[in-house]
């Protein structure tokens, strides 16, 4: 999976901030994650992930499939949403009351081209 920021550019930023670099980040200390696959559709918004997982800290939606998808915090339409392209992801701070639903642009997703959902707490 594609992360927006790579691990490796947050450490080149805090070592040019003169920031200290913590050695060793545990995601136990956070409570875990979890991932799901959702199919996203094309003729209505598609929740993602279908029940947000309680004490949710943040998301990240990976498109797997072969055409983007648009999500929102509302109800997403083609063009006007935040895009994830294929192969790329969208990651941001939300808990689980925070409900994002996504669109595909073209056509349903299939499973194994399907939209990838990392949830952290």
């Amino acid at each position: 999976m594609k992360s927006i920021l790579g691990w490796g550019a947050v450490a080149l930023v805090l070592a040019a901030s003169g920031m200290a670099l913590a050695q060793h980040v545990s995601i136990t200390a956070y409570g875990g994650m979890k991932q799901v696959e959702v199919l996203v559709l094309n003729s209505a918004a598609t929740l993602i992930p279908t029940a947000g997982w309680t004490g949710r800290r943040s998301i990240e939606i990976y498109n797997n499939g072969p055409n983007a998808i648009y999500c929102s915090g509302g109800t997403p339409v083609v063009n006007k949403a935040r895009e994830v392209a294929a192969d790329t992801s969208w990651a941001v701070d939300v808990s689980e009351a925070i409900v994002i639903r996504c669109i595909a642009a073209t056509a349903d997703q299939a499973t194994l081209a399907a939209t990838i959902v990392t949830e952290v707490r």
